[in-house]
């Protein structure tokens, strides 16, 4: 009876054991919102046009520029992350000036790759529009924008 108990109780022990161990999850692009919070932020820097009161008109410049900042949170504090890389595709038209002349819908695509750290963390950004030579400027409320994630690779770990 006693090598019975004594058998029972090293098999709870090891139960008890394996289940403090992390379930990992693969992560894919399917499934990655379940443990990644994905923000897209569109940023417009500058419209200053700057003009010498002589001189041509290629005197004329800006330093306008649009762009992208992504952020990754992990959705849950019961998560730690190893080697996840995000792919990430944004697609945009926007219009532009340069002098007075008007071109619209300007149209820009590029991906940005953003690695996050165990805590799941992860920052990047990418520029749609920077002024070509200087002389160039984006419209401000023209910049129209979509994202999606094509890439996901690396694994959540449940640590709770």
């Amino acid at each position: 009876m006693k090598k019975t108990l004594a058998l029972i109780m090293a098999l709870l022990m090891c139960l008890s054991l394996s289940a403090c161990g992390g379930k990992s999850k693969e992560l894919t692009v399917d499934n990655y919102s379940d443990y990644l919070n994905i923000s897209v932020i569109p940023l417009f820097t500058g419209k200053d046009w700057l003009i010498k009161p002589t001189g041509s008109p290629n005197s004329i410049s800006c330093n306008s520029q649009a762009e992208c900042s992504f952020n990754i949170k992990s959705a849950s504090p019961n998560y730690d992350y190893e080697n996840v890389v995000i792919t990430i595709r944004v697609t945009a038209t926007y219009n532009t000036y340069r002098s007075f002349d008007k071109t619209p819908n300007v149209a820009f695509a590029d991906e940005i790759t953003i690695t996050c750290d165990i805590g799941g963390n992860g920052t990047g950004k990418l520029v749609i529009f920077e002024g070509i030579e200087k002389t160039y400027q984006i419209e401000e409320n023209s910049l129209d924008y979509d994202w999606e994630v094509v890439a996901v690779q690396g694994t959540a770990i449940s640590v709770g």
